[in-house]
C-alpha cells in the first residue's frame, strides 16, 4: 500500500485536508506515488475526497464520482497505515492490528501531526486512532461523551481535528456496494452539524 501524500503539493493546498487511516500495507511499504485509480480501495477513497471537497466548498456542485476523473481527488489525500509491515499475509486480526497500532504509536502520531490534517476518515480503524494518541482513562471518558452519532457513524472533534468513523474501502459487508458507501459518506458531510464542527475547526486553522 502506498503510504502518505501522493502530491505533497496538492495536498498541502487542498483545503479541507484529508486523511485517510487505513489498516495495513501489502507487497511491501513505500511511500506513496502517483498511481491509478487500479482498484476498489483507490477507487473508493477518492469518490469519497471528490465528494467531501464536493459539499465543504460553497462555490462547488456535487459531480457523479462514478463517471468523472477522479484522480485530481486522489492526489489531493494522504493515506497513512496503521501496519507499515508486509509479513506475507493478505490480512491481519484485530489483535494484531492494535498489536501495530500500540507499537508504533509514536511515529504513527508523528505522521499525523507532520500532515496537519482538517479531517482523519478512520476507515475501520477508530480503534487504532485510539490507541495512536494513548489517552488516558479521563480523556477516553471524555472522548466518549463529546462522540456525535451520525446515522450509522460517529464523529468527533479530536485535537481540533473532525475524526469520522466510517468503513473499510473494500468493506465485504453485505449490501455495502460503492453506492451506498458513497451515499453513506454524502450525507454525513451534507449533515448540518458536520458541517458546523468543520467550520469552526476550520477557523480555528
Amino acid at each position: 500500500m502506498w503510504d502518505g501524500p501522493s502530491y505533497w503539493e496538492k495536498y498541502e493546498a487542498s483545503k479541507p485536508r484529508i486523511v485517510f487511516l487505513a489498516k495495513e500495507a501489502h507487497d511491501s511499504f513505500h511511500p506513496s506515488t502517483p498511481r491509478p485509480l487500479d482498484d476498489r480501495f483507490t477507487r473508493n477513497i477518492a469518490r469519497w475526497a471528490s465528494v467531501i471537497n464536493s459539499i465543504l466548498d460553497a462555490n462547488s456542485k456535487i459531480k457523479n464520482p462514478f463517471e468523472e476523473n477522479l484522480q485530481n481527488a486522489y492526489d489531493s489525500i494522504a493515506i497513512v497505515e496503521t501496519k507499515k509491515i508486509d509479513d506475507g499475509y493478505t490480512s491481519s486480526s484485530d489483535s494484531n492490528l492494535k498489536k501495530f497500532a500500540w507499537l508504533g504509536r509514536d511515529f504513527l502520531k508523528e505522521q499525523l501531526e507532520i500532515l496537519k490534517p482538517y479531517i482523519i476518515i478512520c476507515c475501520g480503524t477508530i480503534d487504532y486512532f485510539h490507541i495512536i494518541n494513548n489517552y488516558s482513562r479521563e480523556q477516553q471518558q471524555q472522548i466518549e461523551k463529546e462522540i456525535f452519532k451520525i446515522g450509522e457513524c460517529n464523529y468527533i472533534n479530536s485535537g481540533n481535528i473532525l475524526v469520522v468513523d466510517f468503513y473499510h474501502p473494500s468493506t465485504r459487508k453485505k449490501g455495502f456496494t460503492d453506492l451506498y458507501l458513497f451515499n453513506l459518506m454524502k450525507d454525513i458531510f451534507l449533515n448540518k452539524s458536520v458541517q458546523s464542527e468543520y467550520f469552526k475547526i476550520l477557523a480555528s486553522k
